[in-house]
């Protein structure tokens, strides 16, 4: 026993000595620094629906993600009896059939099944609501476009049924064809554009419609926003983002297509009305279709040139698309300035439409770019397609810097993976031609153990 205690005591000495010589070490180096990093955890086949690239991406997919659920339109699809380009809008949902795992639960065709309809060329999704675009839809054998509004579980639990549908109706609101074009839905506003006018010199308008202002649940129109530049060229509200006061609007084929985007707020003039604020476009160097995309998430705006071209100090042009980053207050109260600019700094010279597809949420940017080829065990996968991450804060203060390089796992050429991605929260959802794939945000931490000095 007497041993035993000997031996404790000895121990608690030895102990003491080495927490007080501990507290007197001094450490040359702590550091815990964080990044992010997106893990893919489920992959889902698109059921024979795709899209194709002549050349030049003609028809795109579009996304829209919002927590559990994920909407995907083809409007190049054909319809029932090979009607071309009737259009449909497919999704899916997390949970189905186990937890977390991702599932097809709806089909929704174009409703006319009409050639050239393009039902689905823009989709967006909030909650329970899901808004599409049918910017091909005919009246008098003109596009002039229509809106179709599904809500969930109308109809029976679980099923998306049609809740409305907005079209020209002729109150003499100057109204543009291609009306659902580009969609943008926040809350119980939506902005609905529509890009063509041909008897007023094509450039475009964007509607706004408010739910429930009569308490009975439907959508009605609010607001005509114009481009107040005085442009007569086509495609005002190709793309369009609404976020809160601020809705962005693009206008890719201004300027000899450099392009522009056009900001408007709300309450400036008066508490209800939407008033032009200002114009943010690339510099001299860089065009080419600024403003074809366009991401928004509060105070930043992310805008994609996927044709743009850059005047090199030798001469010689470079192309290949660009993704611009813009921050409210930035040069000044409510300026929207230019603080960010990403190209594919190690493109070769096929891979084109870096910016095709944006997709901002507080620190994190993603960017598509669909027809880049990649490089594996010496093997060139043609159109494989990639997705860039850009983290806010790295490399310092407010600063944009470059995370990893996300691929599908598959590995095939012509792909086009990044041709459209959806990001909310910590989920994004990325297509390619035959898949779409579903990664989760992760935060990764490094940790630098301190070097102990005596």
């Amino acid at each position: 026993m007497k041993t035993f205690l000997g031996s404790l005591v000895a121990i608690l000495l030895i102990l003491s000595a080495s927490v007080q010589v501990s507290a007197q070490t001094e450490a040359s180096s702590q550091e815990l620094a964080t990044g992010i990093a997106f893990v893919q955890t489920a992959k889902q086949s698109l059921g024979g629906y795709s899209f194709s690239i002549p050349g030049q991406i003609a028809q795109p997919p579009r996304m829209a993600l919002d927590g559990d659920i994920l909407a995907i339109g083809f409007p190049g699809q054909a319809g029932a009896g090979g009607v071309y380009s009737s259009g449909v809008v497919i999704i899916f949902e997390r949970n189905q059939g186990s937890p977390g795992n991702w599932g097809l639960s709806k089909v929704i065709p174009n409703p006319n099944n009409v050639a050239s309809d393009e039902f689905g060329d823009a989709v967006a999704l909030q909650g329970t609501t899901l808004v599409v675009g049918m910017p091909g839809y005919d009246l008098d054998d003109t596009d002039v476009g229509a809106v179709y509004i599904y809500e969930r579980n109308q109809g029976g639990d679980g099923n998306w049924g049609l809740a409305q549908m907005i079209e020209e109706d002729g109150s003499g609101y100057d109204w543009a064809l291609k009306l659902g074009y580009s969609l943008s839905l926040d809350g119980d506003r939506l902005a609905v554009s529509a890009p063509y006018r041909p008897l007023h010199a094509c450039p475009g308008r964007v509607y706004l419609y408010e739910r429930d202002p009569g308490g009975d649940g439907t959508w009605e129109f609010a607001e005509m926003i114009a481009d107040e530049s005085g442009s007569s060229v086509f495609g005002f509200g190709i793309n369009i983002a609404l976020d809160d006061d601020i809705l962005a609007v693009g206008a890719p084929r201004v300027t000899s297509s450099r392009g522009a985007v056009r900001i408007f707020q709300r309450g400036l003039v008066t508490p209800e009305s939407w008033d032009y604020l200002t114009t943010v476009t690339g510099d001299d160097n860089w065009s080419g279709y600024f403003g074809t995309q366009l991401a928004l998430d509060g105070d930043i705006l992310s805008v994609g040139a996927p044709g743009f071209h850059q005047r090199l100090d030798d001469g010689s042009l470079y192309h290949g698309g660009s993704a611009f980053v813009f921050e409210r207050d930035q040069g000044g109260a409510d300026q929207w300035g230019l603080v960010s600019r990403f190209t594919d700094e190690a493109r070769e010279y096929n891979d084109v439409f870096f910016g095709y597809a944006l997709g901002v949420q507080g620190d994190v940017l993603l960017v598509g770019e669909p027809l880049k080829d990649i490089t594996t065990n010496e093997v060139e996968q043609e159109n494989q397609g990639a997705v860039f991450l850009y983290e806010r804060d790295t490399g310092g203060a407010n600063q944009w810097g470059q995370g990893a390089m996300l691929l599908n796992g598959d590995g095939d050429a012509a792909d086009y993976f990044g041709v459209a991605l959806a990001y909310d929260e910590d989920t994004l959802a990325v297509i390619g031609q035959q898949s779409v794939y579903i990664y989760e945000k992760r935060v990764v931490y490094r940790i630098y153990v301190p070097i102990v000095k005596r």
